[in-house]
């Protein structure tokens, strides 16, 4: 008698929101996007935010949660795993810092699903969570970094953020300022830009923290955006090879067709 042969096992991608529901719902409707598409998604979550996802992907067999740790940092309020439960914004970094205590639970994860012969393509993360990057080096598993905006705003957002290191690419005339090679429906007001530093050391904590994002991005396998080609078209170009990119590190930027 023939014996049947196995179905393959399907693609697996990890999905690692940050504590925020603005962060994570886009990121849910990605985890749907690809489930839908036959492959199996993992998003990682903590004990308290895991009832929230649980309620927006239970219709999706393929999708399921693996819980980690929250870690218990001093001088930080305790069950505090969202940042709509920080009592103050001003813990917004503090609580940022705290995830890098998660390193370990993770890493541990990624190893549990490649020795149970679960390795996954990809890790898509959320840009606060830019320590991610070397736990998905040291398995050889693509990072993929999500901002959860769309292409123009991406394009905008990367662009300024080199402007430091390329001043000479950037016109200011007045407050208006004109990144190069780059034509908005608005105006870009100097007010708007964010201070930036070219030594991260001696910046505040949160520009410290910017700074780890944009190293993290620049130096992950690809930034995956909220839209489509046929929205932002215009922008797509832009993104995949602004100056920002950094050559040489295997990064892919770009819009994906309506998921």
């Amino acid at each position: 008698m023939a014996t049947s042969t196995p179905p393959p096992t399907p693609p697996h991608a990890v999905i690692f929101p940050f504590m925020a529901q603005c962060h994570t719902i886009p990121l849910l409707d990605i985890s749907k996007a690809l489930s839908s598409r036959g492959l199996k998604v993992t998003v990682v979550t903590t004990q308290q935010n895991a009832p929230f996802i649980c309620s927006k992907v239970s219709d999706c067999s393929s999708i399921s949660i693996s819980v980690v740790p929250f870690p218990r940092v001093p001088n930080f309020p305790r069950g505090c795993e969202n940042t709509a439960s920080l009592p103050s914004m001003e813990l917004l970094v503090p609580f940022i810092a705290a995830t890098k205590k998660m390193k370990q639970p993770f890493e541990a994860l990624l190893k549990e699903m490649v020795e149970n012969g679960s390795r996954p393509i990809c890790v898509i993360s959320d840009f606060s969570l830019s320590w991610t990057l070397d736990k998905c080096r040291s398995f050889g598993i693509p990072r993929v970094v999500s901002h959860g905006m769309g292409v123009q705003p991406m394009v905008v957002l990367k662009t300024v953020s080199s402007m430091d290191v390329q001043r000479e690419s950037t016109s200011v005339s007045g407050s208006v300022v004109e990144l190069p090679d780059l034509s908005l429906p608005f105006a870009l007001d100097r007010s708007d830009l964010p201070p930036r530093s070219d030594n991260p050391e001696e910046d505040d904590p949160f520009s410290r923290v910017m700074w780890e994002v944009e190293e993290a991005d620049r130096n992950s396998w690809g930034v995956i955006v909220n839209s489509f080609q046929e929205l932002e078209c215009e922008y797509v170009a832009a993104l995949e090879f602004g100056s920002f990119a950094q050559s040489g590190q295997g990064m892919v930027c770009g819009a994906r067709s309506a998921l």
